[in-house]
């Protein structure tokens, strides 16, 4: 009987080393993409850790002016109040028809926090009203509330409202006690700082 001398690989040896170089690709390819989706994962925790937080409302939007900037611009309304030192890092949140206005500080004061809620999330704001908006002036306590438009409130009460164009601004102070001693001050510039709403 005659052996063969032919040597190399069977048919049967080549296909079990495709399916082993095929294995180990595919494991190689799993780990590659496994630790790619952890980094990018850690990066994505990682820059939401470092940013500020942010709010998921829809009807909540933040503002702030930058630390040279010496007046608060309302970019949905294309208004702006002047800023002085008390409230000079101001920032506003758009809830409804209200620019609520708070600071820094406001928002870490415990005692402020607790009267803050989704609708209201401050005790100062500027509310807008259209000119010919019904609102109700408490001009007399004695008499109560006394309806009017928005654009005769503006008149009778240039204090408390504020005319601009086809809109009308009312200072909002929530029940007018500050939330706690150190916002006395920023209170009443609050309050000044409404007087000087313009048009942008």
């Amino acid at each position: 009987m005659r052996q063969s001398d032919e040597s190399g690989f069977s048919i049967i040896e080549l296909i079990l080393l495709l399916v082993i170089v095929g294995i180990i690709g595919f494991v190689g390819w799993f780990v590659y993409n496994s630790n790619k989706k952890t980094n990018e994962t850690l990066n994505n925790t990682n820059q939401a850790q470092s940013e500020p937080a942010k709010s998921t409302k829809a009807t909540k939007k933040t503002t702030s002016p930058p630390a040279t900037q010496q007046s608060l611009v309302i970019k949905e309304w294309q208004v702006s109040i002047k800023l002085t030192a008390p409230i000079i890092s101001a920032t506003y949140h758009l809830v409804g028809n209200t620019a609520w206005l708070s600071t820094a500080q406001l928002d870490k004061d415990p005692a402020c926090i607790k009267y803050y809620s989704a609708d209201r999330p401050s005790f100062a704001g500027i509310v807008r009203y259209s000119s010919s908006e019904q609102v109700h002036v408490l001009d007399n306590p004695k008499d109560g509330d006394n309806p009017m438009t928005a654009a005769q409130a503006a008149q009778l009460e240039p204090k408390g409202y504020k005319q601009i164009g086809n809109y009308v601004y009312y200072n909002e102070q929530g029940n007018g006690q500050p939330c706690s001693s150190e916002t006395v001050e920023q209170q009443n510039a609050f309050v000044t700082a409404f007087g000087t709403l313009s048009a942008e």
